[in-house]
């Protein structure tokens, strides 16, 4: 339970900032290092910190080439 007290604690550690950094894709050969604001939190959704992040083989694809079936599929956010 006190998992679950922590959790659902209006009681912020640190206050949000304003903006982040984000790698943005931009296009063939150009992903760009920028600062974004930080998004508004809707009902029922948490904000988390990430501390470290991974890219996979089919983002490299996409990044080098533009081309990745996958992306293609799928709607775009």
């Amino acid at each position: 339970m006190a998992i679950a007290q922590q959790l659902t604690s209006k009681r912020a550690l640190h206050p949000i900032p304003s903006t982040m950094l984000a790698a943005v894709y931009r296009g063939i050969q150009d992903v760009r290092l920028e600062t974004v604001p930080v998004p508004e939190i809707g009902p029922g959704e948490i904000l988390i910190k990430v501390h470290t992040c991974g890219i996979c083989g089919t983002d490299l694809k996409k990044i080098a080439t533009g081309d990745d079936p996958v992306w293609g599929t799928h709607p775009q956010q």
